[in-house]
């Protein structure tokens, strides 16, 4: 009698099923993972994180390096060697804030007018106003360490929500541009390039520890950004021939504007939020 049709032994410790063979049938789970001591838990833990066939670590590399492959594989039904992409962007989005150079920087000191709460029975709106002419006048008279903090304020509060913004106007010009196509699958497309972004930025300032939302990292990001979504169109909707490969191009620089501009007006809007003096 062979392995895989080996007798049952034990009910599996996750869902209780019977198992036959090294993994239950049921769920997947490997039999016999029972963390009965700190050396087998541990054992267990870092081999499912530095394994080079866990599809974390293969999913960031694709990412990184492949540009529109994990979404138009995810697209095909290739899923489960893959980490989700929701689940992906979300991780992601929160790991970016352990970069060492986010909460180490000089505090922004505002202007001692700006500390005092607006008029008696001003508005929201007259507020707002007054927060937005800070932020055009912000240029003046603060340092970059100082810019970057605010910076660091503003994308805390709200880089999730801002990219959750630019993927769905993303996807919503894809679908209009991809007319038979379907919506979701623009959408998937918008969260691999979302977390790409989250990804490179993490990884330029763990090498670059002072780049941190600066102009230089600015110009670094767009660039990068610009190429993976090229590629990555390319990939994900390009056809055989010219016109195959043409109309992509095109329709990549309009998906990616379609991202950063709803992406950057959030941002304002949050920095503006931050500026804008309290209710008297």
């Amino acid at each position: 009698m062979s392995s895989e049709t080996a007798t049952p032994t034990e009910p599996c410790l996750n869902c209780g099923a019977v198992v036959t063979g090294k993994y239950c049938a049921a769920c997947g789970q490997r039999d016999g993972l029972s963390p009965r001591s700190l050396r087998v838990a541990s054992t267990e833990v870092l081999g499912n994180v530095f394994s080079y066939d866990n599809r974390f670590w293969r999913t960031l590399v694709l990412l990184l390096f492949k540009p529109g492959y994990l979404s138009k594989a995810y697209c095909e039904g290739k899923r489960t060697s893959y980490m989700d992409p929701l689940r992906m962007f979300l991780f992601l989005g929160v790991l970016v804030f352990f970069a060492p150079d986010t909460w180490t920087l000089e505090e922004f000191v505002p202007p001692e007018a700006w500390t005092l709460p607006a008029e008696e029975g001003a508005s929201f709106s007259d507020r707002f106003e007054l927060g937005a002419e800070r932020l055009r006048g912000l240029s003046r008279g603060i340092t970059e360490q100082q810019f970057k903090y605010l910076m660091d304020l503003a994308l805390a509060e709200s880089i999730m929500f801002s990219m959750t913004a630019g993927i769905l106007v993303m996807a919503l010009v894809m679908r209009l541009m991809h007319w038979r196509s379907y919506l979701v699958e623009h959408i998937i497309f918008g969260l691999h390039f979302a977390g790409f972004i989250c990804l490179s930025n993490l990884i330029l300032r763990l090498i670059f520890t002072d780049i941190g939302n600066t102009p230089t990292e600015g110009i670094v990001m767009t660039v990068l950004q610009g190429c993976w979504m090229l590629v990555g169109y390319q990939v994900r909707y390009g056809r055989p021939g010219l016109l195959g490969r043409l109309l992509p191009f095109v329709a990549s620089v309009i998906a990616f504007f379609a991202f950063v501009y709803p992406y950057g007006i959030v941002l304002q809007l949050t920095l503006i939020k931050i500026l804008m003096p309290v209710a008297a």
